[in-house]
């Protein structure tokens, strides 16, 4: 009775929070960020901070749903420069026959785009935490156990880290194991492995995560799904394995050709032994490598020293009755799934830690597995054994213990992170900044309190409330990570940030060249925008553009999955894997003033104050835009800010609110009509602010021979400085 009513419990809450969250159309996605960086009025930040880190997701993921989606669900990106195949890595909800293996983007088939993407979302989340929950209840974990244990996972620090990108491949994993250890008919089981497999590899393909699951899945099957091993079943079950591999080959075909040949990721292979030891302990201290704002403290990024980490394996460590273990002693088949799982543990923690050569893991083609992506799958391994061994026995419950335990955790804590932040100044106050922002490893010790007070009165076993209070805590420090973002922003027009954009827009090509911009956001927008992300090169387009750059040098800058970045370089270059800088002189010009700095001034400006440069001999061309270096005074200048550029052509103006300009930076004014400036013009630059304005505003400036006058209630003073300005002019590409 107790099965079945926790059973119901589980879908009857998942599916009210799935009503709740589908109906608000949240989402985990970071893409808030991006809305909020280039000031548009409704980010749809319902809770929480987005991720600047989490760019695989706001800067790619998103945005190429968003472009599937402009696009009509069609195959190829027609909305592109580079008009890619949306068949790649990323599963995109595309009206093709692989929509039958994407079944939680089946809302893209009549929901509107803003509710099929919360609905994906969500149903991730649930496939997660009911996949896990029923196969850890099929490989022996009792039933409670098997939820929290399958919850706690999802609270760890590296699914919360990955979740809105890696998501799919932690959500549909448990789903391929459980028909097999099922009792249905074996025609069925075999299909639904397929199916599910299938669908495993065509929502979110990512290599080092699916191989180094497939290992721990094999685990299970040898040591729970004894069936399989008869040599009949067990060929049905390679074919099976087999046809599921066909089908992602055949449908990812021509992305993956085109990816095999790359340096990045196609030549990546990986050694053993690269995985901090710190990180590497964060298996048991799953705190320990990060403080509660999520700063590291080594060299890597937060989503990289994430970990699938379980307090309760120390506390189940500390309070082993080490003279009598067992509350029954394990039988035969029990010690020899025992040692199994201890000599895969072993195998997948020496490939993390220990210096091993590629050749090694390529049996289970490991050496595609970078050890820090072999945490997820082992850290689930270890989480199974440890409470699969401890359900067996006895803990003794003592306050002795607890003080040991403690004195670990506190011994660990200084080790890992006090003696790490370098904020101990020898000061008081250094002592207390480091405590205020590094006590979340602290709550163990209280976790471990609460499982006592609920062993005592009531009557929790000791190894669930450890497992209860080790997941509640993992919750409430990690659940803070992936902010509530609302889908309709996602999908939203977002006139204010096109504004911007459009006059930037080259009207011969329909292209957009906009330095500044990350990832695939602006393709998302609806742009065909230079500044992308291809996941395959497109060489015959790049070799167009530099028909004269040396085919080695070609190679190795193009040849590759790239995020494609204008920046002021002279030639394409790459100094980082994924990462392509292409001069944006091709595409656009960018003028900055005064050529030369001097010295540096400040001329502030309060009230309807007027600033006037005049005389000024600029580059020909067509102007489109003209950014001030502003200070703001922390955001708090009010006001409209207009320009006015004057040539022997005309005029032409822009304006643009003030509030929430960043402080310190270049606020750009896009005119309403591009300028067109001869070679001998003499130009006039006016600026000045709306009547309402209270704030002072400062333009940064140099010292210059050029000349500058500020009106000041009638008052025209002459300055012997340069306002610091960012021409942009359209390109002749």
């Amino acid at each position: 009775m107790f099965r079945v009513s926790l059973n119901r419990m589980v879908y009857i809450v998942l599916f009210a929070l799935g009503v709740l969250y589908v109906l608000n159309h949240w989402s985990p996605s970071s893409y808030g960020y991006f809305l909020k960086q280039h000031g548009a009025e409704n980010s749809g930040i319902i809770w929480g901070t987005p991720q600047p880190i989490r760019s695989d997701e706001w800067g790619v993921v998103t945005p190429y749903t968003q472009a599937t989606v402009n696009n009509d669900f069609q195959r190829y990106n027609h909305t592109s420069l580079y008009n890619e195949d949306l068949r790649i890595n990323y599963g995109m909800p595309i009206y093709d026959w692989g929509m039958l293996f994407k079944p939680t983007m089946w809302g893209y088939l009549f929901l509107d785009p803003a509710t099929a993407f919360s609905v994906h979302w969500y149903l991730i989340f649930a496939l997660f935490i009911i996949g896990y929950y029923k196969l850890f209840s099929k490989v022996g974990l009792r039933k409670e156990l098997a939820l929290l244990l399958s919850i706690s996972i999802y609270f760890s620090g590296f699914s919360q880290f990955w979740w809105n990108e890696k998501g799919p491949v932690f959500a549909f994993f448990p789903w391929l194991l459980i028909p097999l250890l099922s009792t249905i008919k074996t025609p069925v089981r075999l299909a639904l492995f397929f199916w599910f497999s299938t669908s495993w590899f065509l929502t979110d393909l990512y290599p080092p995560l699916v191989i180094s699951l497939a290992f721990i899945g094999a685990i299970f099957i040898y040591c729970f799904g004894k069936e399989w091993l008869n040599w009949r079943k067990l060929a049905a079950l390679g074919i099976a394995a087999a046809l599921s591999v066909a089908t992602m080959l055949l449908y990812l075909k021509d992305y993956l050709l085109a990816t095999s040949t790359t340096i990045y990721p196609g030549h990546r292979l990986s050694s053993g032994g690269e995985l901090p030891f710190n990180e590497w302990l964060s298996q048991i201290l799953p705190f320990s490598t990060f403080d509660r704002l999520y700063n590291v403290f080594s060299n890597h990024n937060i989503c990289e020293v994430g970990a699938v980490g379980f307090a309760f394996i120390l506390m189940v460590i500390v309070h082993i009755n080490y003279k009598n273990k067992w509350l029954k002693k394990p039988d035969r088949q029990e010690k020899k799934i025992y040692f199994i799982f201890f000599v895969a543990l072993l195998a997948m923690n020496l490939w993390m830690i220990a210096p091993l050569p590629a050749w090694l893991g390529r049996v289970f083609l490991w050496d595609h597995v970078q050890p820090g992506r072999m945490k997820y799958a082992a850290g689930i391994l270890l989480g199974v054994t440890v409470i699969f061994i401890a359900q067996k026995m006895r803990l003794v419950i003592s306050w002795k213990r607890f003080a040991i335990y403690s004195a670990i955790i506190i011994l660990a804590w200084i080790g890992t992170k006090l003696a790490s932040t370098q904020m101990l100044d020898g000061s008081f106050t250094g002592f207390k900044k480091a405590l205020h922002r590094n006590y979340t490893d602290l709550y163990t010790i209280v976790a471990l309190l609460v499982s006592y007070l609920l062993i005592k009165y009531v009557r929790l076993p000791a190894l669930t409330a450890f497992v209860l209070t080790s997941t509640l805590a993992s919750a409430y420090v990690l659940f803070p990570f992936n902010a509530f973002q609302s889908s309709k922003a996602i999908f939203a027009d977002h006139a204010e940030i096109k504004s911007e954009l459009d006059p930037l827009v080259n009207k011969e090509t329909g292209v957009l060249a906009a330095p500044g911009y990350f990832g695939a956001t602006l393709n998302g927008l609806g742009y065909k925008s230079v500044t992308h992300v291809t996941p395959v090169p497109h060489l015959d387009f790049w070799r167009k553009m530099f028909p004269d750059m040396p085919q080695v040098a070609f190679d190795t800058v193009f040849n590759r999955y790239s995020h494609i970045i204008l920046a002021d370089v002279k030639q394409p270059e790459t100094h980082f894997a994924d990462q392509v800088q292409i001069p944006v002189s091709k595409f656009i010009n960018t003028v900055n003033l005064p050529e030369k700095s001097i010295e540096q001034s400040v001329l502030n400006l309060t009230g309807t104050a007027e600033l006037q440069i005049s005389h000024l001999k600029l580059p020909a061309g067509k102007l489109i835009s003209v950014a001030p270096l502003l200070g703001t005074y922390e955001g708090k200048s009010d006001g409209i800010l207009n320009v006015e550029v004057c040539s022997s052509r005309g005029c032409q103006s822009a304006a643009k609110s003030l509030k929430n300009a960043p402080d310190n930076a270049y606020l750009k004014l896009y005119l309403d009509t591009p300028l067109d400036i001869s070679k001998n013009d003499m130009v006039t630059i006016t600026f000045k602010r709306s009547s309402e304005a209270t704030q002072p505003l400062a333009f940064w400036s140099d010292i210059s021979a050029a000349k500058t006058e500020v009106v000041r209630e009638k008052t025209v003073s002459t300055e012997d400085v340069m306002p610091k300005l960012q021409l942009i002019y359209a390109g002749t590409n």
